[in-house]
């Protein structure tokens, strides 16, 4: 199976539950959990195919799989080999 990083947006109605909604998280697969409870966000890794499933949870407002962006080396790096 493949792993998604994803970050899920808690809806603002259910920000008092964040600490159960983590539980439910971790039951269905969520991993690496990192909680940002002031703006409703949780961060982990997750199976892909898990990602619908956590979209209908009730107080998830939103899923969205994590962006990585890597910049090519700056000229002083290239100097310093």
């Amino acid at each position: 199976m493949t792993t998604a990083e994803v970050l899920i947006t808690v809806s603002d109605e259910s920000l008092a539950q964040i600490p159960a909604l983590v539980e439910k998280l971790m039951e269905i697969g969520l991993t690496d959990i990192q909680v940002m409870a002031a703006v409703g966000i949780i961060t982990g890794s997750l199976e892909e195919d898990k990602i619908a499933e956590v979209l209908q949870m009730p107080g998830v407002a939103q899923i969205q799989r994590s962006q990585t962006y890597h910049l090519p080396p700056s000229a002083e790096d290239d100097a310093r080999e």
